[in-house]
């Protein structure tokens, strides 16, 4: 998808390094769905067996799980992927993944 969006750009994209943000969110209504296993490997479109790697009751572990997706999925030289967490209580967002460059093409 992130080649698509590259593409519908192409002819107004700005050189240089993008910076992919991958942001959570504490009280995440996604918290709400783990006591229903069924329904967090229906909407993953996962066994239900991989859902601890999904670590939906945690913003934290869950953000590095999706950026370490989006690492693993995505090459290219011209993207950073970061991972960050936003508390709706304080309004604080903390950096937990560090921008990283995804692997070349």
């Amino acid at each position: 998808m992130l080649s698509k969006v590259g593409q519908a750009n192409a002819d107004t994209h700005v050189p240089g390094i993008w910076n992919l943000v991958i942001l959570h969110h504490t009280d995440c209504g996604m918290t709400d769905l783990a006591p229903y296993p069924d329904l967090l490997a229906e909407y993953f479109e996962i066994p239900a067996e991989q859902l601890p790697a999904k670590a939906v009751t945690n913003p934290i572990a869950s953000v590095r799980a999706d950026v370490e997706v989006i690492l693993e999925a995505l090459h290219g030289s011209d993207f950073l992927v970061s991972g960050l967490v936003y508390d709706v209580d304080t309004g604080r967002v903390d950096g937990v993944v560090e921008p990283t460059p995804l692997r070349a093409a």
